[in-house]
């Protein structure tokens, strides 16, 4: 979608407005269909995930910035593995969906100090399947099993998803002439166990529909 506008608001194509964007994305997805969705046996990612960069000489396990990134990079790797072998037909997923301020505002009333080419958001997966859509947040911060660490994470992913979910149900809004399909949303949380979730206060406190949302490494 980041593709779709440039900086100073319009696309290489004159997209500037939200009727021009419905069209875009319909020319788009039209495109992808036929280029990479005919074979409907599996399940079709987009774009294939990048190999895990080889370690740097600062990627220790002090919880450097750079540790942390090579510990997100595999746990989206470990999701990508796990949705690329589920056993479903005509499913679609597409990886790193980003979004800028201006896309996000198209849509959603919203307004922020971001100007409106910067990144307003992001979504690791959105998986697009018949009759429904879910999206996921991918955490894997170090520590995460502690109650600090995963309040804070949680906080984030929940921030982040309910941005996107809002996203995507406007443009489903403004694009599905029939049926609107379900839209599910899921925080992912790779190096946390769902036994060492329950002992922490701050999962215990969620509501039962938020713990729902939540997706364990086991």
């Amino acid at each position: 979608m980041s593709d779709l506008m440039s900086e100073n608001g319009e696309g290489a194509n004159g997209i500037s407005s939200s009727h021009d964007i419905r069209r875009e994305i319909e020319r788009m997805g039209d495109e992808i269909s036929s280029k990479y969705c005919q074979d409907t046996t599996h399940p079709v990612l987009l774009p294939p995930i990048p190999p895990l960069p080889p370690p740097s000489p600062s990627s220790d396990s002090n919880g450097s910035g750079s540790s942390t990134s090579v510990a997100r990079h595999k746990a989206v790797v470990q999701v990508y593995q796990t949705l690329q072998d589920l056993p479903v037909e005509k499913l679609v997923v597409l990886q790193g969906l980003q979004y800028t301020h201006l896309q996000y505002s198209l849509f959603v009333n919203h307004q922020c100090s971001k100007q409106d080419h910067e990144v307003e958001g992001y979504c690791d997966y959105l998986v697009l399947g018949d009759g429904f859509m879910a999206l996921f947040d991918v955490r894997a911060t170090p520590g995460t099993d502690q109650d600090q660490v995963f309040a804070e994470e949680h906080k984030l992913a929940l921030i982040q998803r309910t941005a996107t979910f809002k996203l995507v149900r406007r443009c489903c809004i403004k694009t599905f002439r029939f049926k609107m399909p379900e839209i599910l949303q899921f925080s992912v949380f790779v190096s946390v166990t769902r036994d060492s979730a329950q002992k922490l206060p701050s999962y215990v406190a969620l509501s039962d529909k938020e713990k729902d949302c939540l997706i364990f490494r086991d």
